[in-house]
């Protein structure tokens, strides 16, 4: 498995929370404004939940939650340089250790 294809990986799997997350807290706000009287308080109570787990995901993605396999330093807030088509073109070495990101780092046994 290539470096930049590992890193891929776990920004999508943080990103894809963060969506599902993004969707509750649109959907608990809906239900707060137009459901029923009776299901406010579980609504509110969603939205918070929701909201959190939003802030929680990006916060743990931009804090190290991403880390490169070789020298374990934090390229988590490298993410806008990752995106799926980048206008400033992708990185291709780790600013830590400079081990190129192209480079094939083998399975991964730990990859969660």
């Amino acid at each position: 498995m290539v470096i930049r294809e590992y890193i891929r990986r776990r920004i999508n799997r943080i990103r894809r929370f963060a969506l599902v997350a993004w969707f509750g807290l649109f959907a608990c706000a809906l239900g707060l404004i137009y459901g029923p009287r009776e299901a406010q308080t579980v609504m509110l109570i969603g939205l918070v939940l929701s909201g959190a787990a939003f802030f929680a995901a990006f916060f743990y993605l931009y804090s190290g939650g991403v880390r490169c396999p070789r020298c374990k330093g934090k390229v988590g807030y490298l993410v806008p340089y990752f995106p799926l088509r980048s206008t400033k073109g992708p990185i291709n070495y780790c600013p830590f250790c400079g081990t190129s990101i192209d480079e094939d780092f083998g399975p991964i046994a730990n990859d969660a």
